[in-house]
């Protein structure tokens, strides 16, 4: 991790901080509109707080572009630097687009579809479990 990623970790703690003290002292309300949270405060620290929030996920995101990985002794590289001067790529991905019940699948190859299909099964699981016992 270099230190824009970790400077970016850092500030989204401070964020989240600032925004649960002002819950905790009555400042800022917290509540769920069917799965997305919802906030609302008045007051300069839960203002503060929500501009570190998104100052912190730009910082990590810029801080993550680009950067050189070193995983259990193996060096990796992000993509476009790898495969500057020859112009193929080796990355797979894939998503999956829920339009109400309709899933709508794409991807790179197959390998990547299934994968981020069952993914997305896990993460609707999971959604269920917290909307029904939390």
């Amino acid at each position: 991790m270099n230190y824009r990623t970790l400077l970016g970790v850092l500030i989204l703690i401070a964020g989240a901080a600032l925004i649960s003290k002002e819950v905790v002292t009555g400042n800022a309300s917290v509540g769920l509109a069917f799965i997305v949270p919802i906030i609302t405060g008045s007051g300069l620290q839960f203002l503060f707080g929500m501009l570190c929030i998104f100052v912190g996920i730009i910082t990590v995101v810029m801080g993550m572009a680009g950067e050189h990985h070193v995983i259990d002794g193996r060096e990796f590289e992000s993509p476009d630097a790898k495969n500057k001067g020859n112009g193929r790529s080796k990355v797979r991905t894939g998503g999956v687009l829920l339009i109400g019940p309709l899933p709508i699948s794409f991807g790179s190859d197959a390998g990547a579809m299934h994968m981020a299909q069952i993914l997305a099964v896990i993460m609707l699981l999971l959604a269920l479990v917290f909307l029904l016992f939390f």
